[in-house]
């Protein structure tokens, strides 16, 4: 089910089962509160991938809604509503990346604007199935953004990870990423992995993470981004990029 390929050197648009994985680690990250989960959800694409999805695939948002559904009934999750799916094109993303967020219905069954993005817009950046070569975002094939939020993330493999990756040299809960309230310190943490945390090539224990750095979590690879970072043939960790509130 995934849209063709351009061609040209672009990534292609995002598949279905991206955008499905991506629903559901934002299911698994919501079912820490004890509010119910939000049940507008949107997805955002860059304007070329709008322009393909919504016109191509209309069926899409129906199943991904089950899929949202289906992970909440999975945790034991009380839903605020009928769960629904959106598009929106955003030109602050490029080809081949998305967002996902949700909120609350309202009375004109309409989602809420997300909270905005903390300062430089600090995110992890990852393919399908968390692995990356070496070098920058677009010679890795990349194609997901996980903006930060604050709290405590969990990645790993496991189901209670909120962010899961499909890599069996990864442990259930193999680290965690503290953001604080402003998102100025971002903390990343061994969370007691078989396989061990490495920043740049260097293990670490814990430390707190710069834009640019490439974090090892077994034989998967992140890459962590603040600021307009462009894909111009990777920066080392720990090169600051220009910031953009």
């Amino acid at each position: 089910m995934r849209v063709p390929a351009l061609i040209g050197g672009l990534r292609p648009p995002p598949s279905h089962a991206d955008i499905e994985t991506a629903l559901r680690t934002e299911v698994r990250r919501r079912a820490r509160s004890e509010e119910p989960l939000p049940s507008a959800w949107t997805v955002w694409l860059a304007p070329r991938d709008f322009d393909r999805i919504s016109g191509v695939r209309g069926g899409w948002p129906d199943t991904l809604a089950d899929s949202v559904l289906a992970e909440a009934v999975t945790r034991g999750l009380v839903v605020s509503g009928l769960v629904t799916v959106s598009w929106v094109s955003s030109g602050e993303l490029r080809p081949g990346r998305f967002q996902v967020g949700c909120a609350r219905q309202t009375d004109g069954l309409a989602p809420r604007d997300e909270p905005d993005p903390l300062p430089g817009r600090p995110r992890l950046v990852l393919p399908n199935g968390g692995t990356a070569r070496w070098g920058s975002a677009a010679a890795a094939g990349l194609e997901r953004e996980v903006l930060l939020r604050p709290g405590l993330l969990v990645v790993g493999r496991g189901e209670d990870a909120d962010l899961r990756l499909d890599d069996t040299s990864v442990s259930p809960r193999h680290a965690m990423i503290e953001v604080d309230e402003d998102g100025r310190r971002i903390r990343l943490s061994d969370a007691g992995s078989t396989n061990g945390v490495k920043v740049d090539g260097v293990p670490t224990l814990a430390q707190d993470l710069r834009n640019g750095n490439r974090i090892e979590l077994g034989e998967a690879t992140l890459l962590f981004q603040r600021g307009d970072t462009q894909d111009d043939g990777g920066r080392q960790g720990g090169e600051t990029g220009d910031m953009v509130g």
